[in-house]
């Protein structure tokens, strides 16, 4: 929104120290692990294959857009049987559902 709506009045702003010091503790803390605890060290590899390989997904999925039909078929199966089980809706199909946003 910074590009997109550039007037608009924002009422929190992160000081800039606070995004710094959480990427600094946090590579310390993926680090530290991976140098010092050869035990571990399979494990913690494995966790960081694991949210990585969901970097791509999420930018092919959701970020660009690029959904096979199957999965929007899947979802709105999904959906539907959601909806009819926990009565959480009245949509009946996911084409009806739109979100608006209101910026104040």
């Amino acid at each position: 929104m910074r590009y997109t709506k550039r007037n608009i009045k924002r009422p929190f702003k992160v000081w800039t120290p606070v995004p710094m010091v959480m990427i600094c503790s946090t590579l310390f803390l993926i680090t530290v692990p991976l140098v010092f605890m050869s035990v571990e060290r399979w494990y913690i590899l494995l966790g960081l294959i694991l949210v990585l390989t969901g970097t791509p997904l999420y930018l092919l999925l959701i970020y660009y857009k690029y959904r096979p039909a199957v999965f929007t078929r899947i979802s709105s199966m999904i959906i539907g049987v959601s909806n009819t089980i926990f009565y959480t809706s009245s949509f009946k199909n996911t084409e009806d559902m739109t979100i608006e946003y209101s910026y104040q």
